[in-house]
């Protein structure tokens, strides 16, 4: 099929330029910023809606929402997106800091993340040692000097744009943020004008979409994030912002995909990206299988959905009480989808609680259903049925729980 222009630009890849994409999935409702998280139920009953229309490249297999509306986006101090009050997560950032430290020495470093939310990693990252640490996130609302942490950290709103006097990095971080930029190609580019030298490094994390479709992890698909990457597609976006990508590899349990690269003595500072620079390069070609995983999801989204709006259904019914345990981008996804079918406000009424233990969350209202979000101990007793957002978490949902006195039968939601 061909694509017409969009609110995300004109047709094709962000990723690798190519200009075949194919429409995988089509679906409309649900919120247009997933992390938002109001102090009134009714606000976040009223948080706009955007569209999916789920396009996937041909050649790299990464996929773009065409129908993306970054006007529906406001990134204020609503918005809420940290993993780190979970245990996992948390070991997951403690060895992500030591790998980075031992593939650049960060004593006395100059380290600049982009999107660094409330400098939750850094903080991490400042145990190796840098001389100064920067965070930048249009969340923030004033800029933070933070003097606890192992080495000064400065966080500071705003994008891109906005900065003007940083000093060039060591390091350059971009985690999770790139999945939510129209323009991969022009920030990653920007980067490099702006604060690389010769030699400097930056590490990329962004979700997978290859382990999206072919696990598939069907909540990952979210309105805030414009774009899914594979291996591929972000080797090539990062080849074409002029960077030389030393590797690519997949962490968390194949949920996240990382690249590190470094900017080389030629591409330090100037330079503009060129319009493909990668045809013919087979790195940037993804898997048969990964092309066939993503034309099948819109399918498989669309089973699963009504398979789980029948199983919450039922369960009220049965004058069972469910919990879902996981605030984040997946449990709002699971429950908006929910509520969008014909079956969905029956299907929602056996939802007793939605949990999760970032206390930033705590007595907020989940975008869209306008649901409360409460802590573990605060449900504690009262649930049968405990759906677990993230099956990474599993084990340590179940610790707690039974800690806590939870007496409930556990269930992953990965499909």
């Amino acid at each position: 099929m061909s694509v017409e222009p969009t609110a995300t630009g004109s047709a094709g890849c962000r990723c690798c330029g190519h200009e075949a994409e194919e429409l995988v999935l089509s679906a409309k409702g649900f919120p247009a910023l997933c992390n938002a998280f109001d102090v009134d139920a009714a606000r976040a009953r009223a948080m706009p809606t955007g569209r999916f229309e789920l396009l996937a490249c041909t050649r790299c297999g990464s996929l773009r929402n065409a129908a993306f509306d970054p006007d529906l986006l406001p990134y204020d101090d609503r918005y809420e997106n940290s993993l780190h009050g979970s245990g996992t997560f948390g070991s997951f950032a403690s060895e992500l800091a030591a790998d980075l430290a031992a593939w650049r020495p960060l004593t006395d470093a100059t380290v600049v993340e982009v999107g660094s939310g409330q400098g939750d990693f850094l903080r991490v990252l400042a145990e190796h040692g840098p001389g100064h640490a920067y965070g930048l996130d249009p969340s923030l609302v004033s800029p933070v000097e933070i003097t606890d942490a192992a080495a000064p950290i400065t966080l500071l709103p705003g994008t891109l744009d906005d900065l003007v006097d940083l000093p060039k990095a060591d390091l350059l971080l971009s985690r999770h943020v790139l999945e939510h930029v129209t323009d991969p190609l022009a920030m990653l580019t920007e980067m490099r004008e702006r604060f690389a030298q010769t030699g400097t490094a930056i590490y990329v994390e962004v979700p997978d979409a290859t382990y999206m479709v072919q696990t598939p992890a069907l909540w990952d698909l979210i309105h805030e994030h414009v774009g899914y990457f594979t291996a591929a597609g972000l080797r090539a976006v990062l080849q074409r912002a002029g960077w030389t990508v030393d590797e690519v590899g997949r962490s968390f349990g194949d949920q996240y995909l990382w690249a590190r690269a470094t900017c080389s003595a030629d591409a330090a500072g100037t330079g503009t990206a060129g319009s493909d620079g990668v045809t013919g390069d087979a790195s940037v070609e993804a898997p048969a299988e990964t092309i066939a995983a993503a034309r099948r999801f819109g399918q498989v989204h669309g089973d699963s959905t009504r398979r789980w709006t029948t199983f919450l259904d039922q369960a009220r019914q049965d004058g069972k009480r469910v919990a879902v345990w996981g605030a984040g981008s997946k449990g709002v996804a699971f429950l908006n989808a929910i509520a969008a079918t014909d079956a969905g406000a029956g299907a929602l009424a056996a939802i007793d609680a939605v949990i999760d233990v970032n206390e930033r969350k705590r007595h907020r209202f989940v975008p869209g259903v306008g649901t409360v979000v409460e802590t573990p101990g605060e449900v504690a007793g009262r649930i049968d049925t405990v759906l677990v957002m993230n099956p990474i978490y599993l084990a340590e949902i179940r610790a707690t729980g039974e800690t806590l006195g939870f007496d409930a039968e556990y269930l992953a939601v990965d499909a």
